[in-house]
């Protein structure tokens, strides 16, 4: 949600954490730390110098300033090590049935979203509708809504839980993801 690493970074503790997970996803011979960050929050000179150390190898000197700016090239670098993707208002979601959940198309607070391959990336406060679910058990009760286990601030990705649901909210089964 804000800058990491050097040059007057912000350095919240999330934040750090994640720019050190998605470090050491990197191969060292593509820039990556060795050894591993640790994982600590704390955006200290290993953290900057393996910031600086993944820009040189991918951008040069003139990209180089070691910091990790949301939606900023180093940010979308890094997120092609991610083996776990985010889901973004372009993901494919399907009720275990055959149904379409329909992403949200996030307008108010667009500005605080983080942005992954040009779309917003979802949460799990997001409101999800499924439409032509075809299940029925004893009686019309087809996927309605799903919802998704997590903090509300936590971007969803392709190994977040989400159950589909009936009106009467009962769970109907896993939310399938088909594409993120």
């Amino acid at each position: 949600m804000a800058s990491v690493g050097g040059q007057g970074g912000r350095n919240m503790p999330p934040d750090v954490v994640t720019v050190q997970q998605l470090l050491n996803q990197v191969p060292n011979a593509q820039g990556g730390p060795f050894p591993p960050l640790i994982s600590d929050g704390l955006c200290g000179p290993k953290t900057v110098a393996a910031i600086q150390s993944f820009q040189l190898a991918h951008f040069g000197w003139k990209g180089a300033d070691s910091r990790v700016d949301p939606n900023g090239p180093t940010l979308a670098k890094l997120n092609e090590f991610d083996p776990f993707p985010p889901l973004t208002t372009a993901s494919v979601l399907r009720c275990l049935h055959g149904g379409t959940i329909i992403t949200p198309q996030v307008v108010a607070g667009l500005k605080d979203r983080l942005i992954f391959k040009g779309s917003p990336v979802l949460k799990a406060t997001d409101t999800f509708v499924v439409a032509g679910c075809p299940f029925a058990v004893g009686g019309p009760s087809p996927c309605l809504s799903a919802r998704w286990v997590g903090g509300p601030s936590d971007p969803l990705d392709r190994r977040s839980i989400g159950l589909c649901l009936s009106v009467a909210q009962a769970p109907q089964g896993p939310v399938v993801i088909v594409k993120v």
